[in-house]
């Protein structure tokens, strides 16, 4: 029996060598003067982004089990390829039922203040009717005006939800937990001096 023990124990050793020998042994690629393999591509410059990301998980009566809505909210911002500056914003809201959700309604609003105008870009109202998740826009703001139109930007979320068990949770809001700052407002030219 201690024969057969001290034979499994020297077979095991001899395949944990066998197997950590060869990953020691490798050069490393930087050893053999290879360079790293770099992507491929690449996010474009004009791709739109998701700033300022925020998520609510809501559960019903405050338990998980009875159930759970998700809504997720953020600043849509997309870029001019020549200046790399930020053309316009777009608040982004996102619902999604995750537990003995009948539907969500909900609308976002884009917030803006610092600029010339302060504005409150509001969608319309959706409901998801079944879907397991949808995602809403609120209208766009230009924001490589000069001088800028606004200079902060937040997002809010107005949702009810109707659950499983048809109860209604409404009157809610969820506001973003971060602001964005508009980089035009970095930029903008400076008055004329007179003298």
């Amino acid at each position: 029996m201690q024969r057969t023990f001290r034979a499994a124990v020297i077979v095991a050793l001899i395949g944990a060598v066998a197997l950590i020998a060869p990953a020691v042994a490798s050069p490393q690629s930087d050893a053999t003067d290879e360079k790293a393999a770099a992507p491929q591509s690449h996010v474009a410059l004009d791709a739109p982004t998701r700033d300022n990301f925020s998520t609510l998980t809501y559960n019903h009566f405050g338990n998980p089990s009875a159930g759970q809505a998700v809504l997720d909210t953020w600043i849509r911002q997309t870029y001019d390829p020549d200046t790399l500056l930020p053309q316009a914003v777009t608040g982004q809201a996102r619902a999604i039922t995750l537990y003995r959700v009948k539907r969500i309604a909900f609308r976002v609003v884009l917030h803006t203040s610092g600029g010339t105008t302060d504005d409150n870009a509001t969608s319309a109202t959706f409901n998801t009717n079944g879907a397991r998740q949808l995602t809403i826009s609120s209208p766009s703001i230009t924001a490589n005006s000069q001088p800028p139109q606004f200079c902060e930007a937040w997002t809010e979320v107005f949702y009810a939800i109707r659950w499983a068990d048809d109860t209604l949770t409404n009157g809610k809001s969820f506001l973003a937990s971060s602001d964005l700052w508009n980089d035009n407002c970095y930029f903008t030219p400076e008055p004329p001096t007179t003298g």
